[in-house]
């Protein structure tokens, strides 16, 4: 974090903007949790080379689980016969990303990792179930997803710009709509980058969101990030891998759907 560790200590500790949400340091804090967590799998990525599939999705993971579902629902154009490597490295993705928020959430409250873990301990089941189910059809070939360094400035400096809107989306539809408003801004914001999910509820968290409500816009979130992914494998996936990613993503909306309602109705 060469880069942008410096910046920290130059940033204000005043919060500002509607309903104070906006706080410079604490968005910074953010996205240096975010490069830290993500830059083990650069590493990874790097020094592992070209690896399997299965393995790169794992990594993948750590970093963009729905980078890893475009790039290898592309791929499974022109390699139909590793369709089952791709679906596991896909599945391994997905899970590692639900683990990856709740990591960060211990961070923001300790409590509110352990009821998004609860929301998401079916859903991870699953997609680690199909992982492992495809490593015994693992093909010798070998697989590798470009990325950038998740620590260079300019991708810093993006990542505070995404999570300052995103932190104002989400405080915005919670203020005028409640629940509802903040559940359904939780879905788009999971859609478009699961990072900025997390981000947006933690000003929410720093006024009082109680831990449950908390868990249930994760959790919806992370819906969302999964229904982009279904899509991106049923527009851009071919053949038996567009079956298999298709049907386990729709396993994992269903979990995530009866995880949502049990918390609800708990």
């Amino acid at each position: 974090l060469p880069d942008a560790l410096p910046i920290f200590p130059l940033l204000p500790t005043r919060s500002f903007g509607p309903g104070a949400v906006l706080n410079l340091r604490v968005i910074w804090t953010l996205v240096l949790v975010f490069s830290g967590i993500s830059f083990p799998g650069y590493l990874a990525r790097k020094a592992l080379g070209a690896i399997g599939w299965v393995v790169t999705g794992m990594i993948g993971g750590l970093i963009s689980s729905t980078q890893v579902a475009f790039s290898f629902a592309r791929e499974s154009r022109s390699r139909p016969d590793s369709h089952l490597p791709l679906f596991g490295g896909t599945m391994a993705a997905t899970a590692v990303s639900m683990l990856r928020v709740c990591a960060v959430c211990l961070i923001l409250r300790p409590s509110v990792a352990a009821a998004t873990l609860a929301c998401v301990a079916l859903p991870v089941l699953i997609a680690a179930t199909f992982a492992f189910y495809s490593r015994p059809h693992a093909s010798a070939e070998q697989a590798s997803v470009e990325d950038n360094s998740p620590l260079s400035i300019f991708t810093a400096i993006y990542l505070a710009l995404i999570f300052a809107a995103a932190q104002f989306v989400a405080s915005f539809a919670r203020t005028w709509f409640g629940s509802a408003g903040l559940m359904g801004s939780s879905g788009l914001l999971g859609s478009f980058d699961i990072d900025a999910l997390v981000a947006s509820v933690a000003p929410m968290l720093r006024h009082g969101m109680p831990t449950a409500e908390a868990a249930r816009a994760l959790s919806f979130g992370i819906a969302g990030n999964t229904a982009v992914k279904c899509a991106a494998t049923l527009v851009w996936g071919k053949g038996r891998f567009r079956r298999n990613a298709v049907l386990g993503f729709a396993c994992i909306l269903a979990a995530l759907a009866l995880s949502i309602f049990f918390s609800k109705n708990l």
